[in-house]
């Protein structure tokens, strides 16, 4: 049974004692910060795997479309393909 007054409280056997709301807030402050950091680090992480998957879309589509390019070989060949 608690007494009027006690400061420490009994649960599972265990003591634990009060916390300051100053500590409190310290300590959600931390968590807060590391959590930022965490994300932060995660959208840097994400936006390099997708710049890296758009420079690797970006070379194949190069070397796809330099085998099916062909320089045309005269004047009216280079009006056919304009007009697409």
């Amino acid at each position: 049974m608690q007494k009027v007054g006690k400061l420490d409280t009994q649960v599972n056997g265990q003591s634990i004692q009060p916390v300051s709301s100053s500590a409190q807030i310290t300590e959600m402050t931390a968590v807060q910060d590391h959590t930022k950091r965490n994300n932060t680090t995660r959208k840097q992480e994400v936006k390099a795997s997708v710049q890296e998957l758009a420079s690797r879309a970006t070379s194949r589509v190069k070397a796809v479309a330099a085998e099916k390019i062909t320089p045309p070989n005269s004047a009216y060949q280079f009006e056919v393909s304009w007009r697409g």
